[in-house]
């Protein structure tokens, strides 16, 4: 779960926001929207190398500014610039940004939302807004994961049973991966990479049966590979939300 925000850029960095290019205002005579939470925080250490980043703002955004053109992720002290996916949450005002790949390690970067992203009334925010992260040494993991989508429901009344194949991880020898599962009965209500997965598989894991259900009943499902470094499995374009009707 994503914590109350405390902090966003420190003053040190406002020089490489400079060299990224001014924002612009809307020049409305309103109060400009704020980033509300950040997942992780600013200042976070140890991140993975793939990790999840969630931004929520404090109101319902423009959904024609929450695409990649829009953020990005710097590494700091230089102006390389990473173009995220994008995938954008408008019941939470949220969007998730996923690196294009692994970050380096040791490597501090800088998420960042440009400030001309607006509001669904029009209003800018202003300047660009962000966070800090700095990732975690390097591990075994030296690639992409591969996960193909999980299959269910089973024909078993009043369960529904997930089966996948091992996800894999490219140039990375034998990596061992556990499985985060999160399950809702309905359809677009939340998050799920913002809440604790419903369950969290052992270490090899092919599978997860979810038991007591109600027959008839449709159930909602993401499936999410971690490496033993914690990178996480994460397809170009949204997430992926799996439907099952239970038996």
């Amino acid at each position: 779960m994503p914590s109350a925000r405390r902090s966003v850029l420190p003053l040190a960095l406002l020089g490489l926001l400079a060299i990224l290019g001014p924002s612009c205002s809307s020049g409305k005579n309103t109060q400009p929207p704020v980033l509300l939470k950040t997942t992780p925080d600013s200042q976070t250490s140890g991140v993975p190398l793939l990790p999840n980043i969630l931004f929520q703002f404090d109101r319902s955004m423009d959904p024609s500014f929450m695409t990649s053109t829009y953020f990005s992720i710097v590494q700091s002290g230089t102006t390389t610039t990473l173009s995220p996916t994008v995938e954008f949450l408008p019941l939470l005002n949220e969007v998730r940004i996923t690196p294009p790949g692994l970050l380096q390690p040791s490597t501090t970067y800088l998420v960042l939302v440009s400030g001309v992203v607006q509001s669904s009334a029009g209003v800018a925010l202003g300047a660009d807004d962000g966070i800090q992260i700095t990732t975690k040494a390097a591990g075994s993991a030296t690639g992409p994961i591969s996960f193909a989508t999980p299959t269910g429901p089973g024909t078993t009344p009043q369960q529904i049973t997930l089966s996948w194949s091992s996800a894999t991880e490219s140039n990375s020898g034998t990596p061992t991966f556990t499985y985060n599962v999160w399950m809702v009965s309905s359809p677009d209500t939340e998050d799920f990479l913002n809440v604790a997965p419903t369950v969290t598989t052992a270490a090899g894991a092919t599978g997860a049966t979810f038991m007591n259900l109600t027959s008839g009943q449709f159930y909602y499902f993401k499936v999410q590979a971690v490496d033993q470094d914690g990178n996480v499995y994460a397809p170009a374009g949204t997430f992926p939300e799996l439907t099952f009707q239970c038996p």
